[in-house]
């Protein structure tokens, strides 16, 4: 259902491209000395409308944005790091939270 009413109230099809807000992480000092800690931005980019598996209607960015992943350097000394991946990222019509706002009476 939120597929054709997002299609249809924005006039686009399948396969259009779109400007959007996409997520992406960011790695930055923590707190700590030597603490790094791993922060999700949003960035104004091109993405294109698709459709999975399920139906469901969904934008992917056109380029690859920053992510991490929490690896290991040592097994045993528990030592981790945030590496790198660059990989496109995905948002999902309907998700999240919707606010609307109460009907306001008449006196």
């Amino acid at each position: 259902m939120v597929k054709e009413v997002v299609l249809k109230e924005n006039n686009l099809n399948v396969g259009d491209k779109i400007l959007w807000d996409f997520k992406y992480e960011v790695v930055r000092s923590g707190y700590k000395r030597g603490e790094m800690n791993k922060y999700s931005v949003s960035k104004l980019c091109e993405g294109v409308l698709k459709v999975d598996n399920n139906g469901f209607l969904y934008t992917e960015s056109v380029d690859e944005l920053e992510f991490h992943e929490t690896a290991y350097r040592d097994i045993a000394m528990k030592k981790s790091y945030y590496k790198r991946v660059m990989k496109k990222s995905i948002h999902y019509f309907g998700t999240g939270f919707i606010y609307t706002p109460p009907k306001k009476e008449r006196i």
